[in-house]
């Protein structure tokens, strides 16, 4: 299933139906992602299920940081990143149209769906399993530039480990920034060569090897398109607790980078890294205490303690590689 430009996508478990999206609105907002919650009339606010809708969506912008090698999004609105919206219409209603009746009725009340420089993300509560009345609309209009999808709550709704869990969100997050399936269930069995695909969060669920986050990743191809978009941003500071997830150098389009790097005490608190990789790569450092860094050799304050850093580096080409190592402050 190719994703196509200008068109809006209704996917359903099985098989996609296409709809032309309406003209949009002028951009107001700098490249930035809304995260929504929507109450119906024969629905009630669940705090339970709000809180797990909101540390999931921390958890995939950490995600995107860690599997990208340090780029994310970032919320329209840092003080109040979540809107919760209560509707006077029945889920019933909503259902029977999400686009007119759902989003074409927010987009009527004025919230920023649907516009040039936002990318939304709209959960429904009621809706607490997935069945073929359930679907994600995802808009592709302004060039790209702006995106919606609209999900069941029922895909924030994990067991023990909400980060394992989120496939779907972070899957539609990637068509709304550009990402394409690679490889579709007619395309079984693939060659040797090309098992890497399976491993990438845009492959289908149903044929996607892993069973966690941890264990999926981007095509060297697809972090090409994720550098390029005007969401994904390299300067986010944010709360890291994910330091590895999987890299995949598929297509391969060079040599893997050299991710050694040494380090030194400047003073009894202060740590001095350094690399040998050339300039022109990109270098994400995760320091072990929640902070991360993308500068190429970075200064870093640390409290006495033993701390696991981890240096992801990627080629100009896309190419990745990992290493950790311990640092040990006084």
């Amino acid at each position: 299933m190719r994703y196509l430009k200008y068109s809006i996508f209704l996917i359903f478990l099985a098989g996609c139906v296409t709809i032309i999206d309406p003209e949009p609105e002028p951009r107001t907002e700098d490249f930035k992602f809304l995260p929504v919650y929507v109450v119906t009339a024969s629905s009630q606010f669940n705090q339970l299920n709000f809180d797990k809708m909101v540390t999931a969506t921390f958890e995939m912008q950490r995600w995107f940081q860690t599997a990208t090698g340090g780029r994310t999004f970032e919320y329209l609105n840092e003080e109040e990143p979540f809107q919760v919206i209560f509707l006077e219409e029945e889920l019933g209603y909503l259902a029977s149209d999400w686009e007119n009746h759902l989003v074409g009725g927010l987009i009527d009340q004025g919230y920023p769906i649907n516009v040039e420089g936002v990318m939304s993300m709209i959960w429904v509560e009621g809706i607490d399993s997935l069945t073929s009345e359930q679907l994600t609309i995802t808009n592709t209009g302004c060039e790209g530039n702006c995106g919606t999808s609209l999900l069941p709550i029922r895909t924030v709704l994990a067991g023990q480990w909400v980060p394992s869990d989120l496939g779907i969100p972070l899957h539609e997050i990637g068509h709304m920034l550009g990402l394409e399936h690679p490889v579709e269930e007619s395309d079984l069995p693939l060659s040797v060569e090309e098992q890497p695909l399976l491993s990438s969060l845009m492959a289908p669920a149903n044929i996607r090897t892993g069973q966690s986050n941890y264990e999926h990743g981007f095509l060297t191809t697809e972090k090409e398109i994720l550098k390029n978009s005007p969401f994904m941003k390299y300067d986010i500071a944010i709360f890291q607790r994910y330091w590895t997830t999987n890299i995949i150098n598929y297509p391969p389009l060079g040599p893997e980078p050299d991710p050694g790097f040494t380090y030194q005490m400047e003073s009894s608190r202060v740590v001095r890294f350094s690399v040998s990789a050339p300039e022109n790569h990109e270098f994400y450092w995760y320091f072990g205490d929640g902070t991360t860094s993308t500068e190429r050799e970075p200064l870093h304050t640390y409290s006495s303690g033993t701390y696991s850093v981890t240096l992801m580096v990627t080629s100009p080409t896309n190419m990745s590689a990992r290493v950790s190592e311990y640092v040990q402050v006084q």
